[in-house]
């Protein structure tokens, strides 16, 4: 089922955030290969960069009003709330998958607790696995809360996934 969840994620996010599958699957891939703490703690650094990242695409940095939160490069956790209540205000039937904001905020500040912690401790097995279900569960959440498709961002980089040969030409 959470192999079904995450191809799921991946699929409707891959336009949008084009190299998460990447590194969505090295991921679970290092998780499932862990026999240390250090990789167990490059796991769970991997789902708070997942978070980040997937916040950078569906809600870019920006300046924020004076009576709005910052929105800035790292107040990643803010801008993934403003992504929810713009979704939430255009539809009612999302309050389903959000209740509130208050709830969303209070998931995203627990699983970035445990991600955070990879950095400055050791995190134990069940823990990094925590972090992992959580990380896909919270996007899976926050696609549920957009109707239709992803933003398709056609000014991106491929560059680093063509090959030489296509380099060239």
């Amino acid at each position: 089922m959470l192999g079904f969840i995450a191809d799921s994620v991946v699929a409707r996010l891959g336009d949008a955030v084009p190299d998460l599958s990447d590194r969505l699957w090295t991921a679970l891939r290092t998780f499932d290969q862990a026999e240390t703490t250090e990789q167990l703690s490059q796991v769970a650094v991997t789902c708070r960069r997942i978070i980040e990242h997937v916040a950078d695409r569906l809600f870019p940095p920006r300046e924020a009003g004076t009576a709005e939160p910052k929105l800035g490069p790292k107040h990643y956790r803010n801008r993934l709330l403003a992504f929810a209540d713009r979704a939430r205000s255009t539809d009612t039937a999302i309050d389903l998958v959000c209740v509130s904001t208050n709830t969303l905020d209070e998931q995203i500040t627990k699983l970035l607790a445990v991600a955070q912690k990879g950095i400055h401790a050791e995190t134990c097995r069940a823990e990094t696995r925590r972090c992992l279900l959580r990380t896909i569960l919270l996007l899976d959440d926050l696609l549920a809360l957009k109707h239709g498709a992803l933003e398709i961002r056609p000014n991106l980089d491929f560059g680093p996934f063509l090959t030489q040969m296509e380099r060239e030409q």
